[in-house]
């Protein structure tokens, strides 16, 4: 990863409103969505011991190509970040990863695996139930496998792109909230991993958009802040549709390239924002 940005539902709408999005997001990456396994799972499951590591990798798989985009978002928002990430494609030529696209949903596992583990048939009540104790069991370990499967795609990909809507953040007077624990960890992730440079950069220093002394403002160490469900998202810098239209309109009749999209992202984040480039 080596920039967070945020772009509000409203900024979206803006950019969609020229028609050109849908979503047919699925459709476009049906290649991709080919290599997700689907025979595997209850060859897996029905053991006495379950390889963990071979699950994750069936369900949350790496191995589906190449993204620039990591999008984190509240589920409420899918259909609209789909038509995103379709303008985004189609325009600036980024490849966008939505978890809930590419990945089954994790409650699905859960429930494949807490109907053979964990569920009991309760003569009294004459009806099948759960333990508790062993749903604690299943539910930290699907869980644990969705936190690095996520964590390992959004180090993967350069830039996050957090889509700040009501169904994502609680405004409040003195702080901004979330309700969803996904969206918390994403955010914390966006905050801690290290800011990497973009490989072309390195290979070909004459293509930074950034000198020396602001690449080093910009990986400077974000101040922490509350622990519990405080939303991080001051070092996000705010992404417009202003911004995006214009990376879209610089190609006119030209096959748009994800690398110079990138690029004329980060410019048009500077331009517009000035000094509060690398501070959100």
């Amino acid at each position: 990863m080596f920039k967070p940005v945020k772009i509000t539902s409203a900024e979206i709408e803006k950019v969609l409103s020229d028609g050109t999005a849908n979503d047919n997001y699925c459709g476009l990456y049906d290649e991709m969505t080919k290599k997700l396994k689907s025979n595997l799972t209850e060859a897996i499951i029905k053991r006495t011991l379950i390889d963990g590591t071979r699950l994750q990798e069936e369900w949350f798989p790496q191995d589906i190509g190449h993204f620039d985009v990591f999008i984190s978002h509240s589920h409420r928002d899918l259909k609209l970040v789909k038509c995103f990430s379709y303008w985004l494609n189609k325009n600036l030529g980024l490849r966008c990863f939505v978890d809930s696209v590419f990945w089954k949903y994790s409650e699905k596992l859960l429930e494949k695996i807490d109907y053979e583990y964990s569920r009991y048939y309760d003569k009294v009540a004459r009806k099948y139930m759960y333990y508790y104790s062993k749903r604690n069991v299943t539910t930290s370990n699907v869980h644990c496998m969705l936190t690095m499967a996520l964590m390992k795609m959004m180090e993967s990909c350069e830039l996050v792109i957090f889509i700040d809507s009501d169904n994502s953040i609680k405004y409040e007077p003195d702080s901004k909230k979330t309700l969803s624990p996904w969206i918390y960890e994403e955010i914390e992730m966006a905050n801690m991993l290290p800011s990497k440079m973009p490989k072309r950069w390195i290979d070909n220093p004459e293509m930074a958009v950034l000198n020396e002394s602001e690449l080093k403002m910009f990986t400077k160490a974000v101040e922490d802040t509350s622990f519990f469900y405080n939303a991080r998202i001051d070092r996000f810098s705010v992404l417009t549709s202003t911004i995006l239209q214009l990376v879209k309109d610089s190609y006119r009749f030209e096959t748009p390239i994800a690398d110079n999209s990138l690029d004329e992202i980060y410019m048009g984040l500077k331009t517009k924002q000035g000094n509060r480039f690398f501070i959100g």
